[in-house]
């Protein structure tokens, strides 16, 4: 047995929701790898799959901790590296750190509010939402975790001022239809200014109309209506869209989030 075939057992085994098995097969694997050797990359493959996998199976803290290890080693990369010294690669590497960190924090924030910690988790989640205002991010995963932690009024300030600030470049390029699908996919899923997010995804796709992440858009809006229909039929139209383009995984996955998930209610 070696560490790449534990590592792909354990992608499979996350992949169809036995986070259980998953977590016995990495564990197992990351025993084996010893990061001084050549070997190093699985472990660091590891990390990163610990960093989703004990996200995925609640346990917040583990994969916290995976965060803060692949941030502590990327961070010494890329000093050793000297890649600080490129502008390009500089810029690169701080969008991944970013991300990294960005997604590190959201394990944080599940395991303050669950451990009982509100005031540290809200602080965090005020944190994101200034640091990533106006960007798409905030709706991939903060959203929906405010959104389930009842942290409405954190919510709230974060769409309002994302959205208003993504108002406010349309009034400069009115025709850019990525910036009406941007604005459109933070309302979706906040289920906040859900009317006017509908008007921007349509004139967004009457310009690029089989533009898979437009359709996707478009499928969030109506499942924040409560159209369970009408989101799978657009998701799957992104979806056979994707398979022609990039074979998308995003895609892919949101068409079983509108298929399996409870539908959002108003709050």
């Amino acid at each position: 047995d070696t560490p790449a075939r534990f590592l792909r057992i354990t992608a499979l085994y996350q992949e169809i929701g036995l986070y259980d098995e998953a977590r016995q097969y990495m564990e197992r694997g990351l025993a084996l790898t010893n990061p001084d050797e050549n070997n190093f990359i699985h472990w660091e493959r590891f990390l990163h799959q610990g960093l989703s996998l004990y996200a995925k199976a609640d346990d917040n803290r583990l994969a916290a901790l995976c965060g803060e290890m692949l941030l502590i080693k990327s961070l010494s990369d890329i000093s050793s590296s000297g890649m600080l010294t490129d502008s390009f690669a500089s810029g690169r590497n701080f969008q991944i750190l970013a991300k990294l960190r960005y997604q590190t924090d959201l394990c944080w924030i599940r395991h303050f509010a669950k451990t009982g910690d509100d005031t540290a988790a809200r602080t965090l989640a005020t944190q994101l939402t200034e640091q990533w205002i106006g960007n798409g991010i905030l709706a991939d995963d903060l959203y929906p975790l405010l959104r389930e932690l009842d942290y409405q009024d954190i919510l709230t300030k974060s769409l309002n001022e994302s959205f208003d600030h993504y108002l406010a470049l349309l009034v400069d390029y009115p025709n850019a239809h990525n910036l009406k699908n941007g604005a459109a996919w933070l309302a979706s899923r906040s289920i906040m200014r859900i009317p006017e997010a509908e008007n921007l995804i349509n004139d967004a796709l009457a310009e690029e109309p089989r533009n898979p992440a437009y359709l996707d858009t478009r499928a969030e809006v109506y499942f924040a209506q409560g159209d369970r229909k009408n989101a799978l039929d657009y998701s799957l139209r992104a979806w056979q869209d994707s398979l022609l383009t990039q074979n998308d995984p995003i895609i892919k996955a949101q068409y079983y989030h509108f298929k399996n998930d409870p539908l959002p209610t108003q709050k």
